[in-house]
């Protein structure tokens, strides 16, 4: 029986496994990245709000969350 895990109002739902496996990368990332990653995606923070949060602007939120999907990206890749 598989656990499936939904990321905050998405509708993207994964195994417990997958779930576990993208956690242990995010932790992987610098440390800017992860908290836009957990901020967009499990506390669904528009990038607007993590902008505040963080103390940044909109256009620089907007990029470091770039990044971070990019570099999360290469990162799963090197674990598969």
């Amino acid at each position: 029986a598989q656990v499936r895990v939904e990321i905050a109002d998405s509708g993207v739902g994964m195994t417990a496994e997958q779930f576990d496996r993208i956690r242990t990368v995010i932790e992987r990332l610098p440390t800017d990245y992860a908290l836009v990653i957990r901020h967009y995606y499990f506390e669904n923070c528009s990038l607007e709000v993590i902008a505040e949060k963080l103390d940044i602007s909109v256009s620089w939120a907007c990029r470091v969350h770039a990044r971070a999907i990019a570099t999360l990206g290469k990162l799963l890749k090197d674990v598969t």
